[in-house]
């Protein structure tokens, strides 16, 4: 049991290490979530621990944006032990996401 512990809190110590310490906090984080979409036979190991829904021959995972500038994205990944540690579900994530883009604006990457 304290070894398990002491995985858990290393695995989120790495989030405090980034500077991100409200990342565990849903409340602060919901407003920076964002959409992403690919291609999902091309990305199975992108996908593999990320919260994922289907959308025909796409899949759309979801980051939270930490930082945006000239030089590119700042993000991580939701993964599914992130959406544990914050109490929602799947639907949550990808209605805020949607939402959060939508105020944002879309943009279309390479």
């Amino acid at each position: 049991d304290v070894a398990d512990m002491r995985i858990e809190a290393q695995g989120k110590a790495e989030f405090f290490d980034m500077g991100v310490p409200d990342i565990l906090d849903y409340e602060k984080m919901k407003d920076k979530l964002q959409v992403r979409i690919c291609d999902k036979e091309w990305n199975t190991d992108r996908l593999a621990d990320k919260v994922v829904t289907e959308h025909g021959d796409f899949a759309a995972y979801y980051a939270v944006n930490l930082e945006e500038n000239g030089e590119g994205i700042s993000s991580i990944p939701v993964t599914v032990s992130l959406m544990n540690e914050w109490g929602v579900s799947v639907e949550q994530i990808q209605a805020y996401a949607m939402m959060a883009d939508k105020n944002r604006g879309v943009q279309l990457v390479d």
